[in-house]
């Protein structure tokens, strides 16, 4: 379902506000079958984030998400874990995030955008009358951080391995960030589609589902 995102013919920049129906019938029927795994696939994607975690926190320049002591069971949708070099702003997330990707490690970091700056949300009082709030002038200056600059997110799939598998994600940001000054020369492009947001990213991507 296109929620808003541009199309593989999108020349006049269009969006069009969509409903996000996530399932049909057809792939609830084929889920359901699966649920009796979902146990073990979950607690298997904890001890791996645990284990993660803790490679990470020995890492300079990046942290794992602190634990909350609210939260009873991790679902794990994606890992995210925060870039924060010791010289802010010298290379940007999307950069890291892109030299990782190159490691051959999947990542992303604009997975999330604050709402009120996503290109999937361009709904006003004006053109969507059941809104009553005009978000336009609206700043949240920490998710906006988070957003644009610390949130390194993992897909859940990576977690599902061998411990060896976790250790290479370790091992593979640890390497960006010995080359940290390497990173600092290179040119900013070379962050590609990872500093674009989803809305934009099928137009180049046009095999990857998002």
């Amino acid at each position: 379902m296109n929620c808003g995102r541009a199309s593989r013919t999108d020349e006049y920049q269009q969006r069009v506000l969509g409903a996000n129906y996530r399932m049909t019938e057809l792939q609830a029927a084929l889920l359901i079958g699966q649920l009796d795994m979902l146990p073990e696939i979950a607690a298997k994607r904890a001890r791996a984030a645990q284990r993660l975690s803790k490679a990470l926190s020995a890492i300079p320049g990046v942290r794992p998400l602190p634990p909350q002591p609210a939260i009873t069971r991790d679902t794990i949708y994606n890992y995210v874990f925060q870039y924060r070099p010791e010289r802010p702003g010298v290379v940007a997330r999307d950069l890291f995030v892109a030299a990782l990707d190159a490691e051959g490690i999947p990542s992303d970091g604009r997975f999330y955008e604050p709402v009120y700056r996503s290109d999937l949300f361009y709904a006003t009082p004006e053109n969507c009358p059941q809104l009553k709030t005009d978000y336009s002038g609206v700043k949240c200056p920490v998710s906006e951080r988070a957003a644009y600059e610390e949130a390194v997110w993992l897909p859940q799939f990576l977690l599902i391995g061998e411990d060896r598998d976790v250790d290479d994600i370790a091992a593979a940001v640890a390497k960006v960030m010995r080359n940290f000054n390497d990173l600092a020369s290179a040119d900013p492009s070379l962050a590609g589609v990872k500093a674009m947001s989803r809305a934009e990213r099928p137009n180049k991507e046009r095999a990857r589902n998002y």
